[in-house]
């Protein structure tokens, strides 16, 4: 099957996050929480080299909407139940079809850093690509310094696969930096977390 055609059930349900794909009108939302956290995201995301505008972010969702819609990328908007704020962001990209395999990325925002909220979020989209996807393959890859991801990580059993040494630069300096590679098989040994979705 061609992947545009693919049917991917969304949104994503936990008990208290909701995850679906980035929409156009999320703009402002994102906006916000960027702005919010830019500092913090600026050491670790290549992509935050200046403060977005509005207008920048919106063009952002939008973008990733489309690459949705064409299944080139699955980039997912995490957001609180409770508040309706926009907690983060993730996703499953490097997509191979053929496999398939994905890689999921995340960074949350800072006032909503500390509660497990990746993790939770990070749960539900590895057991969406085995279930969901037939994934054969999820990795996660991040910066070997990073030790707030690599503990997301660990919490969820991924195995560590090695390190690729110099193979990027740090964020906004050209600042050599290592990569750490971890991967899952299966969804087998996850924590217990009540998943839901519509097939």
């Amino acid at each position: 099957m061609k992947p545009i055609l693919l049917d991917i059930p969304m949104p994503i349900e936990t008990p208290r996050l909701l995850l679906r794909p980035p929409q156009p009108g999320d703009g402002v939302e994102l906006n916000q929480a960027i702005n919010e956290s830019f500092e913090a995201l600026s050491v670790w995301m290549p992509w935050a080299k200046e403060r977005p505008s509005v207008e920048d972010s919106e063009e952002n969702v939008r973008r990733a909407f489309a690459k949705w819609v064409l299944r080139e990328d699955l980039r997912i908007s995490i957001f609180d139940k409770a508040s309706g704020k926009l907690v983060g962001s993730s996703g499953l990209h490097r997509i191979n079809w053929e496999l398939p395999s994905f890689e999921i990325g995340y960074w949350v925002r800072n006032s909503f850093e500390g509660k497990g909220y990746i993790t939770e979020s990070t749960n539900a989209l590895t057991q969406f690509a085995f279930k969901q996807l037939k994934a054969k393959r999820v990795e996660i890859r991040c910066n070997s310094k990073n030790e707030r991801s690599v503990t997301v990580i660990k919490r969820l059993g991924f195995e560590y696969e090695g390190c690729l040494r110099s193979n990027d630069t740090h964020a906004n300096s050209m600042e050599s930096r290592d990569t750490v590679v971890y991967s899952r098989l299966n969804g087998d040994g996850l924590p217990q977390l009540d998943v839901s979705w519509q097939d």
